[in-house]
């Protein structure tokens, strides 16, 4: 009797250090997965692919931007942000420098569409967005307005977006409303009275709760548009009142 005691007791041990040693197999199992991302900032991207390879981490670029403060090819930034403990296998996202702007905004208001992006494309940049807005004064098809306008400084992205005509008005039609952030105000005010939409008071960017995503940079020019209401993509009508705020 005294032996089959000890040979349950023994078996109680086993089975317990069987448990801790699989609780703490299971610990490490977790927890050596983890690793926490380094900072890429300011890094060249062959570096920035380096050491988050060695980390066990996939890299990616998700935006680039002009920048007068990093020369082309460098990580402007990254997420997650430095020291966020994440999961080996884990994509880190970082945008990259363009270095300064050297690319001169083309002019191509007043072209056809297709023409402006061909020549949009030509001079390197891309199209970000196409929006279309009524207007008795421009033929159906032609650009209207562009963001950055022509000849622009200190721009940000590496592509232009398009206001297009879609001719004149028909009563009673809806239409969604372009994104008028970014330009200047006398541009937009021109564009929604040619389009017969009505202009609502002009609001200081001081005063004025952001209402807009996209907004430009807090150290914009004056005059830019800051934020718009009815937001871009909003459906309007011609009783619809349209709120600009510019910057000073």
């Amino acid at each position: 009797m005294i032996q089959f005691f000890r040979l349950i007791l023994a078996v109680m041990v086993l089975a317990i250090v069987a448990l801790v040693s699989a609780v703490t197999t299971m610990h490490f199992a977790i927890h050596g997965a983890e690793v926490q991302v380094p900072d890429l900032t300011g890094l060249g991207m062959a570096d920035a692919v380096h050491k988050t390879a060695s980390e066990g981490l996939n890299l990616g670029v998700e935006n680039k931007y002009y920048s007068i403060d990093l020369p082309a090819g460098r990580i402007l930034s990254q997420s997650p942000a430095p020291g966020t403990v994440v999961r080996r296998e884990w994509r880190v996202r970082v945008t990259e420098s363009l270095g300064p702007q050297r690319v001169t905004i083309p002019d191509v208001v007043g072209q056809p569409e297709r023409v402006a992006a061909l020549e949009v494309r030509r001079m390197g940049l891309e199209i970000e967005e196409t929006s279309q807005m009524p207007s008795v004064t421009v033929p159906a098809g032609t650009v209207i307005a562009q963001n950055p306008e022509k000849g622009s400084q200190g721009v940000a992205r590496p592509s232009i977006s398009l206001l297009v005509s879609t001719g004149s008005p028909t009563a009673g039609n809806a239409f969604v409303m372009p994104q008028l952030v970014g330009m200047t105000y006398s541009t937009a005010a021109s564009i929604i009275a040619h389009a017969g939409f009505k202009l609502g008071p002009m609001v200081d960017d001081d005063s004025a709760p952001a209402q807009n995503p996209d907004k430009p940079t807090p150290d914009a020019p004056p005059g830019l548009i800051m934020t718009q209401t009815p937001a871009a993509g909003r459906r309007i009508d011609a009783n619809t009142y349209i709120a600009l705020t510019i910057s000073q």
